[in-house]
């Protein structure tokens, strides 16, 4: 493979994340220039916590010039990649909700190709670890689809909102989907390492996507919308990257800092979403894309409960399904109309948003509970919840005690 060749390759990567990032900040703009929002921000550190709104509006624009840089500019390509880097890890720290997967995969990008810019290294090197973060994208995207939860998912989900709507050609394949999809990312994943399948990998890749784009997109309904324009610089990297590549994904890089850059991505991508299987790791930085496994957590209320809340909030509550007297807030459903990206339901992050509003509301056992669940499993795990009172002296979370035998 010539070094031009993959030179040229990389600049077009460089301007897919450029636009990924541009697009998807946009698309969820309360996520990251709100100086004041409604939905509550959670820190990871509580030295964070109270850190002024503009800070984030701030390392926001900061971060779009310093992609902008990184794709646009080579003479200064370096700084603006590790400008960019700082500020999204900064945002990150300050608030856990841009822990979303399309953000882990394309800081994951600029990670690997900024390094790429010495005049001593073979850009091939650099760019075979920017197709891994594809290869395991696709891989374990798939293998955490092979789960009871996601069958459930699929099934109350999927197939049921866009069954009715869709072709009559297409039912049969919507029907028994949530068998196809696991085994299918899985299957592109492995083609894509070999030089011979790579062209019909991208051709999967391609319908893949575009399917996504379809169902998950307005013309369905579909209520996460930031995940268009990730699905379309999938599809873009996948032509970009693989198409007419025929060498191998083998080749090392150099000295000790190009082998400690590999050590740290294989871990993250390879290792660590082994972890998150136990909830040791993130799901999010770990592949899991509707895996079905996610756990649910929602602010039940009583009239008494409802009449605390500003108006605001208010507008966010919905129909408890099991009494007419109460009323819910449903942490994902207020994050996708509010942010337009899913809640990250991390345990932490679900009691910290708990926390705030149990406090901000000074909320009492007269008026609601909190309530948590694994939707999806719900034929074999059990519920919990707890008062606000409860809730505000949690360290963590608790287990739900059927949680570890839900495949059994």
């Amino acid at each position: 493979m010539k070094p031009e060749t993959e030179q040229h390759r990389a600049q077009l990567v460089r301007f897919i994340v450029l636009a990924g990032v541009t697009m998807s900040m946009l698309m969820s703009q309360n996520l990251w220039f709100a100086a004041d929002r409604q939905f509550p921000k959670v820190a990871l550190f509580s030295l964070l916590t109270h850190v002024p709104g503009e800070l984030d509006v701030l390392l926001s624009g900061i971060l779009l010039i310093g992609c902008t840089v990184f794709a646009a500019v080579p003479s200064h390509r370096v700084i603006g990649g590790i400008i960019a880097l700082a500020a999204g890890l900064m945002l990150a720290l300050l608030d856990q909700l841009r822990w979303q997967p399309w953000c882990y995969q394309y800081w994951l990008t600029v990670l690997i190709l900024i390094p790429m810019e010495s005049p001593k290294t073979n850009p091939l090197y650099f760019m075979n670890l920017v197709r891994r973060v594809s290869i395991a994208t696709y891989l374990w995207s798939g293998i955490h689809k092979c789960n009871h939860g996601f069958s459930q998912f699929y099934g109350s989900w999927v197939k049921e909102d866009f069954l009715s709507q869709s072709p009559e050609a297409l039912r049969p394949l919507i029907e028994n989907g949530y068998w196809i999809a696991g085994p299918l990312e899985i299957l592109i994943g492995i083609l894509l390492v070999f030089p011979a399948s790579r062209r019909p990998a991208v051709v999967l890749v391609c319908f893949m996507h575009l399917a996504i784009l379809l169902f998950l997109g307005p013309i369905f309904n579909g209520d996460n919308l930031v995940i268009l324009p990730w699905n379309s610089v999938m599809i873009a990297l996948a032509i970009v990257l693989f198409w007419n590549f025929k060498s191998g994904l083998g080749t090392p890089i150099p000295g000790t800092r190009g082998k400690l850059l590999v050590w740290t991505v294989g871990l993250l991508l390879f290792f660590m979403p082994m972890l998150s299987m136990m909830r040791a790791w993130p799901l999010y930085l770990s592949f899991h894309l509707y895996s079905g496994q996610q756990q649910r957590m929602q602010l039940v209320l009583t009239p008494t409960g409802v009449a605390k809340l500003d108006e605001d909030y208010q507008k966010h509550l919905l129909p408890s399904p099991v009494s007419n007297k109460l009323q819910v807030i449903d942490y994902l459903s207020w994050s996708l109309d509010t942010l337009n990206v899913p809640v990250v339901d991390e345990s932490r992050v679900l009691l910290a948003i708990s926390q705030q509003l149990a406090g901000k509301f000074s909320l009492t056992p007269k008026d609601g509970f909190f309530y948590h669940d694994f939707p999806n499993y719900l034929d074999r795990i059990t519920w919990a919840k707890y008062t606000p009172q409860e809730i505000l002296v949690l360290k963590e979370l608790p287990e739900l005690p059927s949680l570890k035998g839900a495949h059994q």
